[in-house]
């Protein structure tokens, strides 16, 4: 195997462990990062609809749309749950073909019913299905990459590390077009390229845009289908920079983070014309009960680039999150093995607190 693959591969299955440390971390920077204050609205924001145990921690949310929610599993990804938005559940066999079954766990399924989208970055490959025959079509991509989310049927945004830059780019990349051709974007590169500019991908149809949000520092950008940025905006907090330390094994030629990061940004999702992050940086008017009792919500509005408010989602379980999505005014999340459904009214998304 090519050295640089072998980074790539050890980068992708070491960044899970990474994120997992240092997303549950309540580190003691957090009272030194302080310097802003949040707005929490007099009215209530949220209201619990629902939750079902679904008996394992390995569910992630794959997909959301009027009428059901779609759980893919992370260690055996034949298994999905469909559920309704009163958490009705029923769990469906994918029935994957062994081609598929190159980087078995580094598989990500997305629903965007009726459609399936399998993708897996190392060998790289797309397997695409349909309800209910579950008969797939395989596509083989030339580019390795770590994060995906399709932009139309035959455009996928892709997050790929780029050897000769040495860091993370965002290419447009579409079915039968050279990689070499599509429009990319360099993540904009702080330290060592790849620690540094790791983050979450997300796609927002309703608006056309791409949105990439850092982990590790408060960034975000929005983005055409083109690459081409439309805005660069900051979250509320005062962490201008990614606080990564990395080394590098030559034996094993391995990247290595030698430090647990501040996580500035853990989760995040859009809906319609808004950005909900889970912050992990307390401002000044919380309180440390209040900030480690709960998981803190940022709302943005990406129709004037502008921050709206602040909620708190409670721990679930003792919990908490591990994945949300924003779909149909209701906040869907998952906390560790329990799935809870909380209605967002209309009016929160409309009016920000003053």
């Amino acid at each position: 195997m090519k050295p640089w693959l072998v980074v790539l591969v050890s980068l992708l299955l070491g960044i899970g462990i990474v994120a997992a440390l240092t997303l549950v971390s309540a580190s003691s920077k957090n009272k030194r990062l302080g310097n802003f204050k949040r707005i929490f609205p007099k009215e209530k924001i949220l209201s619990l609809q629902a939750t079902v145990d679904l008996r394992f921690n390995s569910y992630y949310l794959a997909g959301a749309d009027s009428s059901n929610i779609y759980l893919a599993n992370s260690t055996d990804p034949n298994q999905l749950i469909i559920a309704d938005y009163r958490l009705r559940t029923k769990h469906v066999q994918l029935n994957i073909p062994d081609t598929a079954r190159i980087a078995w766990k580094l598989l990500q399924v997305r629903i965007d019913f009726p459609n399936i989208l399998i993708t897996e970055g190392i060998t790289p490959s797309i397997l695409k299905g349909t309800f209910p025959s579950l008969s797939y079509s395989k596509k083989q991509f030339d580019l390795y990459f770590s994060d995906l989310v399709p932009l139309t049927s035959n455009t996928f945004c892709l997050r790929a590390y780029n050897e000769s830059l040495k860091q993370n780019i965002l290419l447009s990349a579409r079915e039968g077009v050279e990689n070499d051709t599509v429009p990319r974007y360099m993540l904009e590169k702080q330290s060592d390229g790849f620690f540094c500019t790791d983050g979450m991908l997300l796609y927002n149809p309703a608006r056309g845009e791409v949105i990439y949000v850092y982990y590790y520092r408060n960034q975000f950008v929005q983005l055409d289908s083109e690459m081409r940025v439309k805005h660069v905006g900051h979250t509320i907090d005062t962490v201008g920079r990614a606080d990564v330390d990395v080394g590098f094994i030559r034996s094993e030629s391995q990247m290595v983070l030698l430090n647990q990061p501040t996580v500035v940004n853990k989760h995040s999702c859009t809906d319609e014309n808004f950005l909900y992050i889970h912050s992990g940086i307390k401002a000044d008017n919380e309180t440390d009960f209040e900030f480690k009792g709960n998981s803190v919500v940022d709302v943005y509005s990406l129709a004037d680039n502008k921050y709206q408010f602040s909620f708190y989602l409670p721990f679930l379980a003792e919990t908490s999150i591990d994945d949300f999505k924003a779909a149909n005014h209701k906040l869907i999340v998952v906390h560790g093995q329990i799935l809870a459904v909380y209605a967002l009214p209309e009016y929160a998304l409309l009016h920000s607190p003053q």
